[in-house]
């Protein structure tokens, strides 16, 4: 988990969404709330490059993405010690258990749902 006496703006985010205007809609909020660093990926490739060059501290997983799910790379992320969310459409069902504790925000969303989901997260 992200330590609660981290500044905003030191944090490091991993965003993982499949839609452009989601993606980007994520990102400035993500940079609104202060965040220092917003890595934003399309597929799961970028992400994957991504978390092989550098650490996260909180990684927001759609849980489809393509026509793949982001499970593998949650599992990995959590592992890592990395606080995983999931901001997804579908209910989630086939989340593992090791993961079925992972915080999961639905799509639609509000700015402010959002805002509280990732305060959540941030601790």
């Amino acid at each position: 988990m992200v330590s609660v006496s981290k500044d905003r703006s030191s944090l490091r985010i991993l965003v993982v969404e499949d839609e452009p205007l989601l993606l980007l809609d994520l990102q400035e909020m993500l940079i609104g709330l202060g965040i220092g660093l917003v890595k934003a990926c399309l597929t799961l490739e970028a992400a994957t490059r991504s978390v092989e060059i550098q650490t996260f501290d909180i990684a927001l997983l759609d849980v489809v993405v393509g026509r793949d799910t982001a499970i593998g790379l949650a599992s990995d992320l959590h592992r890592r010690g990395t606080s995983v969310g999931f901001i997804s459409g579908t209910d989630g069902n086939f989340i593992p258990e090791e993961l079925a504790t992972r915080p999961m925000l639905q799509k639609p969303y509000t700015s402010d749902e959002f805002k509280s989901f990732f305060h959540g997260l941030a601790g």
